[in-house]
């Protein structure tokens, strides 16, 4: 269900003019680092695109977890692409929303706090000479 939702989105991105790279590493050339669903680019406009399926079971938790993604995920875009303007999108089989524009230096805190929370500060280092 949730690769049709995807999909979806995908086929909405690409019918508006983006080109889309969907399952992207967001950390380009190490996967190990995490996924993101779709990377939209037109111009000199980025979207990182979540997806979710919300079912009862959780759903607030659901729904907080895709906006925080987006937003890490479109963190990690803006340092892959610092002269674009990058939003976050998360969409649901409820609704979608964007995050506001984020900048480099707000990305760099996001990214770094995240990677901090979980990998060692050899990592990190390596992580954000990238």
């Amino acid at each position: 269900m949730e690769a049709r939702l995807i999909e979806e989105k995908k086929q909405n991105m690409e019918a508006e003019g983006f080109d889309v790279v969907t399952e992207y590493d967001i950390i380009q050339g190490y996967s190990q680092y995490g996924k993101g669903d779709l990377l939209a680019i037109k111009g000199n406009l980025v979207y990182a695109v979540e997806c979710k399926i919300i079912n009862k079971t959780n759903a607030t938790k659901k729904r907080k977890k895709v906006r925080d993604q987006a937003l890490l995920y479109a963190s990690f875009a803006k340092l892959r692409y610092p002269s674009c303007r990058v939003k976050g999108v998360w969409a649901t089989n409820q609704n979608w929303g964007t995050t506001d524009a984020v900048s480099e230096e707000r990305s760099r805190q996001i990214v770094k706090a995240f990677l901090m929370a979980r990998y060692s500060p050899h990592v990190l280092d390596i992580i954000l000479r990238l």
